[in-house]
């Protein structure tokens, strides 16, 4: 149903999300559009606001890392002490979420041990020196 949507029905200007970034344009079923999304420049995307769709603001290129989100413990492993299943999705442990448990619980008026280190600001301010 979803690719069904996706082919038929969704345009990105009239999504009810809102978007951080786009490619550069591409021409559909040509050399262009068989590219990979790393070698296309990206920019940043206007602001949605009621009654306007996003737009491309081309005076802000956007330098881009696409990821995996399937864990591996050798080449893709998950972060923050998470463990790869066997399905290649990550179980977040120490207050991590998201994909590959890359969401760090930082700033969240909770004390957490794992991230009272200064590399993570001791909590993003949650946490003190001494706790």
């Amino acid at each position: 149903e979803i690719v069904n949507y996706l082919n038929n029905d969704f345009h990105g200007y009239w999504s009810i999300f809102e978007v951080a970034f786009f490619s550069e344009p591409v021409l559909v079923n040509s050399q262009s559009d068989a590219a990979v999304p790393s070698k296309l420049q990206w920019f940043a995307a206007t602001k949605k606001s009621e009654g306007r769709y996003q737009e491309e603001d081309f005076s802000q290129k956007l330098d881009v890392t696409f990821l995996c989100n399937i864990c591996n413990d050798g080449t893709n492993p998950c972060f923050y002490g998470g463990s790869c299943l066997s399905d290649g999705t990550c179980d977040c442990i120490n207050g991590s979420t998201g994909i590959l448990c890359r969401v760090a619980p930082v700033q969240n008026g909770l004390c957490n041990p794992y991230f009272n280190k200064v590399e993570f600001n001791y909590d993003g301010g949650d946490c003190c020196i001494d706790t």
